[in-house]
């Protein structure tokens, strides 16, 4: 099985970056925890960009807590097979104590050659 950078994982990627910069246009300057977040945010995003497609069809989608800097971070996790030759994958980060500062990433990956 070989994986290749498909259209749509660089669509992927660069949305996730223009709605990083959107919202801090939006918002004005982010504080602290939300950077923190962010970071955790892109760091798991990179992670399920990265892993292998087989491999996804195994991942635990338990909660997992993540301390990034000054702040510690939940991070939940669904994943779903849409088709043989996809899976969608949800990423949702909250910092402990304060679940009105959760964001979240959704992440499609494909793959060509599904045996």
């Amino acid at each position: 099985m070989t994986q290749r950078l498909t259209p749509t994982r660089l669509v992927t990627a660069l949305i996730l970056g223009i709605a990083v910069l959107g919202a801090a246009a939006i918002r004005g300057p982010m504080d602290e925890l939300t950077r923190e977040r962010n970071a955790v945010l892109r760091q798991e995003a990179s992670k399920f960009d990265a892993v292998s497609f087989a491999a996804l069809a195994t991942w635990s989608t338990s909660d997992k807590t993540i301390q990034h800097g000054k702040h510690t971070f939940t991070r939940r996790l669904a994943i779903s097979d849409t088709s043989p030759t996809q899976f969608v994958v949800k990423i949702v980060v909250s910092p402990v104590g304060q679940p009105e500062r959760t964001d979240s990433v959704v992440l499609a990956r494909t793959i060509a050659d599904a045996r």
